[in-house]
């Protein structure tokens, strides 16, 4: 069979699936995402996402069409059905039919899927919410259903928050309530093709506290692996290959889950696309991933190697001396970063690979730069709470992988004279 050498991402943020891009060897990387940032542009033909639409209309991507070009899903895509619908419309493959998406992220076939697989399901109230049928012995959160990056979540204690919170929504419809559960949030990655489903890795979520994120749910970094015991390797590979059986769902795709305090995951979402912690997988295990996803959509298999090379990654008595770190760094207020200060997170730059992270304190990732049409006397504004870029770091154990991302929040403030 002959694979495509190009790709398209779309999404949010490309540049983490534009670094994989490259390590998988593509020719040519075409991104659509919200922040063409200069890492990205560095190494993809990057557009503006609200250009898609017309882009394709042009001669940009005219003369890949015959080859069906390979379609990668990054950040927040799911929520935006039209723009992989016309993606799919031009000639592109995904491993993500547009019928099956509703579907994926519905909430109600999220329940089934978890009831199906012995995975828990936390108590989950849809709209309207009366006060009769909740019960306030413990915290919710009011979660929209087409968020991402845990953007606008909602932890929600009394009625009365719940009230003021409904309050301003204007559809509340596309929202749902769910019962809170303490513990530890984990990223599981998952790789399909038409005979079987591979657990990739499992990563866990960095809390709001360990970088001054701005809020308790928003996405703060990953830091992989987490080690998980057999039993529940085994109930993770059971709703991984349920969920690709009865949505024919194709390549990589993540799922998040809660591990109570008792070690026993309850679902949060499926994404069914890229997502941040993918890399940390690819450079830890020292695989392609995105090479096996991109074969896999253009209708070829997983290589049966690669499952144990990701068991290894994911089990606890495998040591690997190893844990890997990516953290985002919000802005704390109304920041402004001139020409100067961006060459200098410029200069420490990640290039993708895990050598970097070993000779180096850490890196950056996701820098940001000032439009070509601005002067040399701009700057990048970023309000309190927007990202600003990533930092990522090796450490020996998760503990000082974390320590390594909080000397580095520290440095580039420094850099960037925030105080």
């Amino acid at each position: 069979m002959r694979y495509s050498k190009s790709v398209c991402l779309i999404g949010a943020s490309c540049r983490a699936a534009a670094q994989s891009c490259k390590r998988a060897q593509c020719e040519t990387i075409y991104a659509w995402d919200d922040f063409a940032d200069a890492d990205l542009v560095h190494i993809a033909l990057a557009k503006a996402l609200s250009d898609l639409q017309s882009d394709l209309q042009s001669d940009l991507v005219q003369s890949e069409r015959s080859e069906r070009m390979p379609l990668v899903l990054c950040g927040g895509i799911e929520n935006k059905p039209e723009l992989l619908s016309l993606c799919i419309k031009h000639g592109m493959l995904c491993g993500l039919r547009p019928q099956a998406l509703q579907e994926i992220r519905s909430v109600q076939r999220w329940q089934d899927w978890a009831h199906q697989s012995g995975i828990g399901w936390p108590s989950t109230l849809q709209p309207p919410f009366s006060e009769a049928q909740i019960s306030w012995q413990s915290p919710w959160v009011l979660k929209p259903k087409l968020g991402a990056g845990g953007v606008h979540v909602r932890y929600i204690e009394t009625i009365a928050q719940l009230i003021e919170s409904v309050s301003s929504i204007q559809d509340t419809n596309q929202w749902y309530l769910q019962r809170f559960i303490p513990g530890v949030t984990i990223g599981v990655t998952y790789c399909s093709d038409s005979k079987k489903t591979c657990l990739v890795g499992v990563a866990q979520a960095l809390r709001a506290e360990h970088l001054d994120a701005p809020s308790a749910f928003v996405y703060a970094g990953n830091i992989a692996p987490f080690r998980v015991n057999s039993g529940l390797e085994l109930l993770l590979q059971k709703f991984g290959k349920l969920v690709a059986k009865q949505t024919s769902l194709a390549g990589l795709w993540q799922a998040d889950f809660q591990l109570d305090p008792m070690g026993h995951p309850w679902l949060l979402e499926i994404n069914p696309r890229w997502s941040a912690s993918m890399e940390l997988h690819e450079i830890g295990q020292g695989v392609s991933w995105m090479r096996e996803h991109l074969t896999v959509i253009q209708g070829g298999q997983i290589q049966p190697e690669l499952e144990l090379v990701a068991s290894d990654w994911i089990r606890p008595q495998v040591t690997c001396g190893r844990s890997l770190g990516k953290g985002i760094l919000y802005a704390p207020s109304d920041i402004h970063a001139d020409a100067t200060q961006l060459d200098r997170l410029w200069q420490s730059r990640w290039q993708g690979t895990l050598g970097e992270l070993d000779r180096f304190a850490f890196r950056m990732a996701d820098i940001p730069q000032i439009p070509v049409t601005c002067g040399l006397d701009a700057k990048v504004a970023f309000a309190a709470g927007m990202p600003i870029a990533t930092v990522l770091c090796s450490g020996g154990d998760p503990q000082q992988a974390i320590h390594k991302l909080q000397q580095a929040k520290q440095c580039v403030w420094e850099w960037l004279k925030i105080f």
